[in-house]
């Protein structure tokens, strides 16, 4: 009797939760409930007009002052990552990664999946000195329960503060599908991790923002807000072939273009260190 309630209790909760994940991709389904995303999008407006208003200022200084901003050298042998599934053939992926001598890793944990830490722990282990990137990603329920993604943030730094180089707070934060509808409530989210790093765990090194693709007035809002937190590095889901070639144009900027363009965004920040993380 409680089974079969059990069952029809989860059959409801599924027909009436409006995200989805695909396993097959990795990635979340396209929302198709169109009423809670306009009504969602509509309780946001105002965020969205302060997105709107800071990269009319932003992003036109930003253009101007590119040609001024000193680049930095970049090693080569530190600057690639590859992105690992460290739940699929973990001993085979660890022979790979040998054989391709990678020192960077980057690899994911689901905040509704707080099961699988420490699988994930025992994998970041076995990958020896390696230098460890963790993006952490979020769904609806810990974008609006905060109290809860303040719990498992410290379980995670607890767990993982030892050997993960640098944490990653949440990601593409401008598809309402990955959980955010506004930039507003992605610094909310944020600012959660920051006031756990001032507190408790003041060695971790915390890069945010994660706009993906060419779409720099939500990168600008991250940037440049009222909120009381700092980034250690900035995170862009830039594609590098969003025209097919790297040199092919896209509303006049290559990617060399939009990266340059987007190394002056952080430069000017007063919210960051001067880090730019591809990832």
């Amino acid at each position: 009797m409680h089974e079969v309630f059990y069952l029809k209790t989860v059959i409801i909760r599924l027909m009436k939760e409006p995200y989805r994940w695909d396993s097959y991709s990795d990635h979340p389904y396209p929302l198709q409930d169109k009423v809670y995303k306009k009504k969602m999008r509509k309780s946001q407006i105002g965020s969205l007009l302060k997105t709107f208003l800071i990269s009319l200022f932003i992003l036109p200084l930003s253009i101007i002052m590119t040609p001024f901003v000193k680049r930095k050298k970049i090693n080569s042998n530190d600057f690639f990552c590859i992105g690992i599934d460290f739940e699929r053939n973990p001993n085979e992926t660890l022979k790979m990664i040998e054989e391709l001598g990678v020192n960077r890793i980057l690899l994911r944990i689901k905040l509704w999946e707080m099961d699988k830490l420490p699988p994930l722990k025992e994998f970041i282990l076995s990958c020896k000195d390696r230098k460890i990137t963790l993006k952490i990603l979020q769904d609806r329920e810990h974008v609006e329960d905060l109290s809860l993604l303040q719990k498992d943030l410290e379980t995670i730094f607890t767990s993982l503060n030892q050997h993960v180089d640098i944490f990653e707070i949440g990601s593409t934060i401008n598809r309402a599908k990955w959980g955010f509808f506004s930039v507003d409530e992605y610094s909310r989210f944020y600012q959660v991790a920051y006031d756990l790093k001032t507190s408790k765990f003041p060695h971790v090194k915390l890069i945010g923002g994660g706009v993906i693709d060419f779409e720099y007035h939500f990168t600008a809002h991250t940037l440049f807000n009222l909120f009381k937190y700092r980034y250690d590095g900035v995170s862009s889901l830039l594609y590098v072939d969003r025209r097919g070639a790297p040199e092919n144009m896209q509303m006049g900027f290559t990617l060399q273009d939009k990266i340059a363009l987007l190394s002056t965004m952080v430069w000017l920040s007063p919210k960051s260190t001067h880090e730019l993380h591809i990832t």
